[in-house]
């Protein structure tokens, strides 16, 4: 595709893009190149996306959204107002979204945003070098309860002004119906690696926000993973606000800084926080508190075998 108006698909069963180029194509702010809605499965694989400006493809309301093995390279999206989700893939009110395999280099702007999906799989993946305004190379939030999952990602050099520079998570329930009470929401890192991202904001590999709801017990898990080098004003590499269970398992947190407070990680109104045999080497606050780790209006916090190595 190049050159194109722009593509709307609607109601299909099955759509299919195989070994598709996308490329030298700019959109306005407020539109998609290609716009696909009310479908039931969506395939994308062995595609490329380079050297084009706006968002290139948009799905909503859509059953599942399977995307593999594509590049995107050189390519600028854009946020403002008026799309605040705006990104390069975008994702909408959908039932399971898989990213798996794909390679997102050298970008400005988000590159996946992601809304109100009910399971979403990233796995495989490696974000290199972007560069974003408001809120990271992958951006997520979500009205409902979600199962969010990422497993053997790479981010290296992402950065950010107000966001995350690798990944941001919004999770704005707040539904104190009866029948949410004992509904999970539950979100996962395993087996990745954050690496020279930063942030003028909080958290800059992780910036996890929830306004904490008692009725719903939503757990975030972050599990042998790796954060180098990262910087944020709080948090250098994860912040976390307001879920109710926060565990980090089998991580390694070096040479991370934040400018004031939690040089490796810095959680704030989290009723239960667990560290388990974690290692942190040299991670600094600059001028606050918790040169690894800054906790900060929680309930309970459990520390077992960890290692801190010169921390301040």
């Amino acid at each position: 595709f190049a050159d194109m108006g722009q593509i709307v698909v609607k109601g299909l069963k099955l759509i299919q893009f195989k070994k598709c180029n996308i490329s030298n194509i700019a959109i306005r702010k407020s539109d998609s190149f290609i716009l696909i809605m009310k479908s039931s499965t969506v395939q994308i694989e062995n595609c490329n996306i380079e050297h084009t400006s706006g968002s290139m493809m948009s799905i909503t309301s859509t059953q599942t959204v399977i995307i593999s093995s594509i590049k995107i390279h050189s390519a600028i999206s854009y946020w403002s107002y008026i799309n605040e989700l705006a990104a390069i893939l975008e994702c909408i009110n959908s039932m399971v979204f898989i990213l798996m395999n794909s390679v997102l280099k050298d970008n400005t702007g988000s590159l996946v945003s992601l809304s109100n999906i009910k399971t979403s799989v990233l796995q495989k993946n490696m974000v290199v070098n972007c560069i974003s305004l408001k809120h990271g190379a992958l951006y997520i939030e979500s009205l409902m309860i979600a199962k969010i999952y990422l497993h053997h990602n790479d981010f290296l050099q992402c950065h950010c002004i107000h966001g995350s520079g690798a990944l941001t998570l919004r999770y704005l329930v707040n539904d104190k119906r009866e029948e949410n009470r004992f509904e999970e929401m539950s979100f996962t890192i395993a087996s990745s690696k954050f690496l020279g991202c930063t942030s003028q904001n909080n958290g800059a590999a992780v910036l996890l926000v929830h306004k904490l709801n008692k009725y719903i017990n939503a757990n975030i898990h972050i599990q042998d993973s790796i954060f180098v080098k990262n910087q944020a004003t709080n948090g250098g590499s994860v912040a976390v606000y307001g879920f109710r269970h926060f565990t980090v398992a089998r991580c390694n947190f070096i040479y991370n800084a934040a400018n004031v407070s939690g040089g490796a990680i810095f959680v704030l109104n989290t009723n239960q926080t667990t560290f388990i045999n974690n290692t942190f080497t040299k991670n600094k606050a600059h001028e606050g508190n918790g040169g690894s780790i800054c906790l900060i209006n929680f309930n309970e916090t459990n520390i077992y075998q960890n290692h801190f190595d010169n921390n301040y």
